[in-house]
């Protein structure tokens, strides 16, 4: 069994029911431990969902979105580089929640109830997007969401001390772990180098499509959301060529009518 690193030991692991949110800053080994929990859980559950909320730094799907994914015991598990494709997505649109708060609650939310009909014992990984003070703001405003039974907050110091004194007298269970010394600090350019990597490996096997627009908005090489008439998400598409007032994209292969195209701040600067 998983213990933290004060030797507590993890015992919500053998809940029928159960979602588990992790907290921390960037680089403090979240995914890690999201993937860890998710192996140990498997001894006494048929499935686990892993609910990825990170736009930036996708443990789940490609970046720009809130994904989901379950996981039973047969399948492979590891926190490594490699695009996992996930069972649902919402596209965001964005590599960061900093001004597009209220949309990236939103996607937790959608997705999550879809996730809970899947999966009874879920994993939550977050983003590392935990100053100014907005950023703690919506951190408080995801867990009143998603309501969790467990956070877990792998801490440096105190830089998360405002948003779990929102949570001291609640329900919740809290469990604090100190960053291990093991996690190596990533660079700008290897996060931005990793998102490439995950883009590519989800447009490999991508196929052509055109689409008629009105708007100015799309431009080459931008990331769009490919939505049905219930605004939910498809695919991602890449605009490769605008012309006239038509766009061409590549998209992988998804089911379902496209009826919305949405357009966001994601440029893909090279050619995949």
């Amino acid at each position: 069994m998983i213990n933290n690193r004060e030797g507590v030991r993890f015992s919500f692991l053998k809940k029928q029911k159960c979602k588990v949110l992790i907290l921390g800053d960037v680089d403090t080994g979240k995914t890690y431990l999201a993937f860890s929990l998710i192996k140990e859980a498997l001894k006494y559950h048929r499935k686990i969902g892993f609910l990825c909320t990170d736009l930036g730094q996708s443990a789940v799907g490609p970046p720009g979105c809130v994904s989901f994914k379950v996981f039973t015991r047969g399948d492979k598990i590891s926190s490594s580089s490699s695009l996992i494709i996930p069972d649902i997505i919402d596209f965001v649109g964005s590599l960061s929640p900093a001004g597009v708060e209220i949309f990236h609650l939103a996607s937790t939310k959608i997705v999550l109830e879809k996730a809970l009909k899947q999966a009874e014992f879920i994993v939550i990984n977050t983003t590392g997007y935990i100053r100014p003070i907005a950023a703690q703001s919506l951190k408080v405003l995801k867990i009143r969401l998603i309501s969790p039974e467990v956070i877990i907050a792998i801490t440096k110091r105190r830089e998360l001390s405002y948003i779990l004194d929102n949570f001291s007298k609640s329900s919740i269970t809290l469990y604090t772990l100190k960053k291990s010394v093991k996690v190596k600090r990533k660079s700008k350019r290897e996060r931005a180098e990793f998102r490439l990597k995950l883009f590519r490996a989800y447009f490999k096997k991508a196929h052509s499509l055109s689409f008629k627009v009105r708007s100015s908005y799309f431009s080459s090489n931008m990331v769009i959301g490919l939505l049905d008439r219930e605004f939910t998400t498809l695919a991602l598409g890449l605009v490769k060529r605008k012309f006239n007032s038509r766009i061409e994209i590549i998209a992988p292969p998804f089911r379902g009518k496209v009826s919305y195209l949405r357009p966001s701040s994601i440029i893909i600067p090279e050619s995949l």
